[in-house]
């Protein structure tokens, strides 16, 4: 058991966890495709009458 103070940790195990969830966040936001997901969500005809309209904005998020 650590203790820091009035808290203690029984099961830090959790903390491994930690820097998998770090990981796999940084690797989702890597592999976001900016527009290119709308592009796959939307229909093409529909995707481009929004870019005329100005509705697209490019780059990420």
């Amino acid at each position: 058991m650590i203790e820091f103070g009035a808290f203690a940790l029984l099961r830090p195990w959790w903390l491994l966890a930690v820097p998998v969830a770090a990981a796999l966040g940084f690797v989702a936001v890597r592999r976001a495709a900016g527009v290119g997901d709308w592009r796959k969500a939307v229909d093409p005809h529909l995707f481009e009458a929004l870019a005329r309209r100005g509705a697209v904005v490019a780059g990420r998020g």
